[in-house]
């Protein structure tokens, strides 16, 4: 009626036949259901009786609001249905994007580990606000460590350094924090599960500050250098046995020069001019100090 714009007709009562109102929705969206069963819930009384106002009758019979009901749901069923479609493409479409997102940083990520795993380094990343510090799976084999062997934070990363070593390793950590150096870098040493030693070159710079220059991140890698220090050890230990001997030699062929030459009449020296211009005598028997009144120390 109100739709071909007829003004001069009035219900004039209802007829015998009655029909439930029911509403189908596909198998495969069950929730729809439930959302618009609460749309029909949702028409509050005062519209209601607008409804109610707009279709009475003249003798204040009008049509039931089921009958109504039957006009106003479908176009009210329609725009949720419209509008959860748009919501569900806009869902489809984020969730699309973000698998993507996280395929590319999980590649990424993947990349980032076998470079590391591949190098042979362990990875820290240490968060400073928190005090917390992740070690990575190669960070604990070098130490003969299970995974959950070792607590995430600053602490357990300290109490495994060699006590010698303590001081130069957070020397050189306050260092690179007070911008003195471009990245922080020591070798020290670290204690294994067994208790036994492992060289190690920490290095890593500061990632992250706040706006304030407060120190928030550091990530930094440890490189097993075990193997290079202990032959640098042993090396060092050759030479200052070489030098133990060598000098040993000499002093005994000093020695014995002395025993010969003392006993030479007069006196035997050497007399040398050094690189800086300047004359010394840099060997003299005992008898200069007959000839000259001077010991040879003198």
């Amino acid at each position: 009626i109100d739709r071909l714009g007829v003004r001069n007709l009035k219900v004039s009562g209802r007829t015998n036949y009655e029909f439930p109102f029911r509403i189908g929705v596909r198998k495969d969206w069950p929730q729809a259901v439930g959302i618009l069963n609460r749309v029909i819930r949702s028409i509050s009384a005062k519209e209601h009786a607008a409804i109610r106002r707009k279709w009475i009758s003249a003798d204040g019979t009008g049509w039931p609001i089921g009958r109504v009901l039957v006009f106003a749901v479908p176009f009210g069923i329609a725009l949720v249905v419209g509008t959860l479609l748009l919501v569900n493409q806009r869902l489809a479409r984020e969730i699309s994007q973000r698998k993507k997102t996280e395929a590319a940083l999980r590649e990424s990520e993947e990349r980032w580990n076998f470079a590391l795993e591949g190098s042979g380094n362990g990875v820290w990343d240490w968060n400073v606000a928190t005090n917390e510090v992740f070690f990575s799976k190669r960070f604990k084999a070098m130490l003969e460590l299970a995974e959950d062997e070792t607590e995430g934070h600053f602490e357990a990363w300290t109490s495994r350094v060699h006590p010698d070593d303590l001081d130069l390793v957070l020397d050189g950590l306050q260092r690179h924090l007070r911008g003195e150096t471009e990245i922080y870098e020591v070798e020290h040493r670290v204690s294994a599960k067994d208790g036994s030693p492992r060289w190690v070159l920490s290095r890593g710079p500061v990632v992250s500050r706040d706006e304030s220059g407060k120190l928030v991140r550091m990530v930094g890698t440890h490189t097993d250098i075990t193997e290079r220090k202990l032959s640098d050890l042993a090396l060092q230990t050759r030479l200052e046995e070489t030098v133990r001997i060598r000098t040993a030699e000499l002093e005994r062929a000093e020695r014995g020069l002395r025993q010969i030459t003392d006993n030479i009449p007069g006196a035997v020296y050497q007399f040398v001019q050094n690189p800086d211009g300047n004359f010394a005598f840099t060997f003299c028997s005992e008898g200069i100090m007959a000839m000259v009144g001077v010991s040879c120390e003198d």
